[in-house]
């Protein structure tokens, strides 16, 4: 469908990678590297808590520092925002922006080569780790109202995340 898009209008986009049907992810959890494993053990238990905008605008943006455009350099970060919430992150690498698209594929692109509904205002960001990264989404999970109905068993995920990760 891309590609078939260059003959209504002319485009940079370019595929990187192809989604993996049995691990899909957004465009956050790409962008910040948070635990595919954690969070697809705990949207099968309550599938309203993943890597969503709400996520990053409470629990990441705070720990993020804004970058200005002059100083930007492969390996930051880019968020792109409708009306102030954030839709859509990637990852700048030598002037274009690596980012996965929905739950679909992950594309090279120019910063304005996005789907507008994604937003038009952006600001580029230092990354946090996806170590950072996860044990926000931790925090956001373990304060859930239903957080109580998971949490032996998100607990037993969190541990052999911590095994894997060799991390206490």
């Amino acid at each position: 469908m891309i590609e078939a898009l260059k003959n209504q209008c002319a485009h940079s986009i370019r595929l990187v990678q192809r989604a993996d049907p049995q691990y899909p992810s957004n465009c956050f959890q790409y962008t910040f590297g948070v635990d595919l494993k954690i969070v697809h053990e705990t949207a099968s238990l309550l599938d309203r808590l993943f890597v969503s905008g709400a996520f990053v605008e409470e629990w990441i943006i705070p720990e993020l520092q804004e970058v200005a455009l002059n100083s930007v350099s492969s390996g930051y970060i880019i968020i792109y925002f409708n009306d102030e919430l954030p839709t859509h992150s990637g990852t700048f690498q030598h002037g274009r922006i690596i980012s996965k698209w929905g739950q679909g594929h992950i594309f090279e692109h120019a910063i304005e080569e996005v789907p507008i509904n994604y937003g038009l205002t952006f600001r580029y960001y230092a990354k946090i780790s996806p170590i950072a990264a996860t044990r926000n989404f931790i925090r956001f999970v373990q304060q859930d109202p239903d957080y109580g109905a998971i949490q032996e068993l998100f607990q037993e995920t969190v541990q052999e995340w911590k095994v894997r990760t060799n991390k206490s």
